[in-house]
């Protein structure tokens, strides 16, 4: 029962934290995040959560800002981002828009890599850390507009691709089509 409890707050949980958080932007963001006459109707929202100790929170958004933000914003397709943190489980999360899954896919596997590294270095700088990654990814996963003509239940299924941030426990996670953090 306790195996069953934590299977399901691990699927659960995320798609609940998304809802709560998509349920939560006022009318008039929600009309601007999908406004067409403004070419950035959002089509697929990338989903990360990271382990984020509490005593880490400015290092980990301070390594963030150094590295995938500024990536991030020249990345076509690239339509913004947001970063939470939950006290409850100590983890980050990260719900990323992008215009399109093709904009997404598009970026090379050695930009995201590099950019990874950029990061983990900045964290270790910011926590001392002195190898590895002190900020570690736990989920990757990704959602898309059902009205979106790329959005089918096969592309919003998670696949056994990843990378980047995708190693979760040291294994590639099969549960999604994760391509850059």
């Amino acid at each position: 029962m306790h195996r069953l409890r934590s299977v399901l707050l691990r699927v659960i949980a995320p798609c609940l934290a998304l809802v709560l958080l998509l349920g939560g932007l006022s009318e008039t963001e929600v009309r601007a995040e999908s406004d067409p006459t403004r070419g950035d109707v959002v089509a697929v929202v990338e989903h990360l959560r990271l382990q984020v100790p509490r005593e880490s929170r400015e290092q980990w958004m301070a390594a963030e800002r150094g590295s995938w933000e500024p990536w991030l914003k020249q990345q076509p397709g690239f339509l913004g981002r947001d970063l939470f943190w939950d006290p409850a489980t100590e983890e980050g999360t990260l719900l990323i828009r992008w215009s399109s899954r093709k904009a997404w896919k598009s970026i090379s596997m050695a930009e995201v890599e590099t950019v990874q590294e950029r990061f983990e270095t900045l964290a270790r700088e910011q926590t001392g850390q002195r190898q590895g990654n002190p900020f570690p990814l736990v989920f990757e996963g990704n959602c898309c507009r059902s009205d979106h003509p790329g959005c089918s239940p096969r592309s919003a299924a998670p696949s056994a691709l990843g990378h980047g941030r995708g190693r979760v426990g040291g294994t590639q996670d099969s549960r999604s089509d994760h391509r850059h953090p």
